[in-house]
């Protein structure tokens, strides 16, 4: 959810906050997975499944993980086999009609 209040749970068009996310996740529920190798369904922990990346980020020459309730980046600079250039991050959600980004 964008746009939302100060804890991320909220959506809130009034106050100052675009985006707040404590990277935490515990409230979410466990998701199935489907693995296509083994041809069967599994339970998993809901930021293991995302292959431990924050909601909402898209990344670019690097990556962003989830650890320990706190962002950290997984690939510096010097990771940049697939276009070349610096780190870019960003903020939003695929939409429909595209990416909504937040400004």
């Amino acid at each position: 959810m964008l746009d939302t209040d100060y804890t991320g749970k909220n959506q809130n068009t009034t106050d100052d906050y675009l985006y707040a996310d404590n990277f935490e996740y515990t409230n979410e529920e466990d998701v199935t997975v489907y693995n296509a190798t083994t041809g069967k369904e599994t339970t998993e922990n809901y930021l293991v499944s995302r292959g431990n990346e924050p909601r909402y980020m898209l990344d670019t020459h690097g990556a962003w993980i989830v650890e320990n309730g706190q962002l950290k980046q997984e690939n510096d600079s010097s990771v940049n086999q697939w276009n070349g250039g610096d780190p870019a991050t960003i903020v939003g959600r695929l939409a429909l009609d595209g990416l909504q980004r937040l400004h």
